[in-house]
């Protein structure tokens, strides 16, 4: 298994960071369908499983990141703040659904987290659009 080096991320890094876009792809997914079409309630469980799911694997990407530190490609301040804020809302859209299946009085805020994750994840991948169609290549760090 590669390691983060400052050229690429490693191998666990990689499967995480693809195994967490494809679990928000079907987060999002999953609570347009059934507020669309009331006969798709059911998809309420697999919502529940896989947002406990992801709450783990962001705690394995942060303790990922935390002991990489300094073998990951370095980013300007910008950028760091911008991962800075998905990995806020990595954590905190999980766990105030959990609150909220908790019946916690403020998980309610579980949609509006949902929703800056979801703007915010697009700027992500727009940045790395952007960044790659300026010859930068960053896209081959995570692919």
């Amino acid at each position: 298994m590669k390691i983060d080096t400052p050229e690429r991320y490693g191998t666990f890094t990689r499967f995480v960071h693809w195994a967490t876009a494809l679990g928000y792809v079907f987060m999002f997914g999953s609570a347009l369908a059934w507020n669309i079409d009331d006969g798709l309630a059911f998809l309420a469980t697999p919502h529940k499983a896989v947002g406990i799911l992801l709450f783990w694997l962001t705690l394995a990407r942060l303790v990922t990141a935390v002991k990489n530190f300094r073998r990951r490609p370095q980013h300007a301040l910008a950028v760091r703040i911008g991962h800075l804020a998905l990995y806020m809302l990595m954590f905190a859209v999980p766990a105030s659904g959990m609150a909220r299946m908790a019946q916690v009085p403020f998980g309610g805020i579980h949609g509006l987290l949902a929703f800056l994750l979801l703007v915010l994840a697009a700027g992500h991948i727009a940045m790395a659009l952007v960044h790659q169609c300026k010859g930068e290549k960053l896209m081959q760090r995570m692919l």
